[in-house]
């Protein structure tokens, strides 16, 4: 969804309070089917922290962040047969929901080595992260 928003800057609404939202529409969508084994065997290989940017949720966050970590697909589900077999070590990643959203700004998603290679960058550029 996000690469669906604009990267240019958005001009300033002329009511100060905002803009209406709200609106119900209806929208059909694909959903693909994902099994919660292999998550639990991703993070039983991987570990609870980022593999982008290590970070630990719970560390962070404390205790009400304790276990949560998004799973990031290395092969989208989209791209691949209804029977596909995961390899949890090869094509599940623990990213935290900040990686994982970078990941999917661009279809193909970022690999987990260019999202590495941006932290680094602008942490080099910044002395941020």
């Amino acid at each position: 969804m996000l690469a669906l928003l604009p990267l240019e800057p958005i001009e300033e609404p002329e009511n100060p309070l905002g803009l209406p939202e709200g609106a119900v529409s209806r929208i059909e969508v694909n959903r693909y089917e994902r099994d919660r084994r292999n998550r639990a065997a991703a993070l039983a290989i991987h570990g609870l922290s980022c593999k982008a940017c290590e970070l630990d949720m719970s560390k962070r966050y404390g205790a009400a962040a304790a276990g949560f970590i998004e799973v990031h697909h290395t092969t989208p589900v989209s791209t691949v047969g209804a029977g596909y077999i995961i390899n949890p070590r090869t094509d599940l990643l623990p990213l935290c929901p900040n990686c994982h959203g970078v990941a999917h700004r661009r279809t193909p998603p970022y690999s987990l080595e260019e999202i590495r290679l941006m932290l680094a960058t602008q942490k080099a550029q910044t002395g941020v992260g």
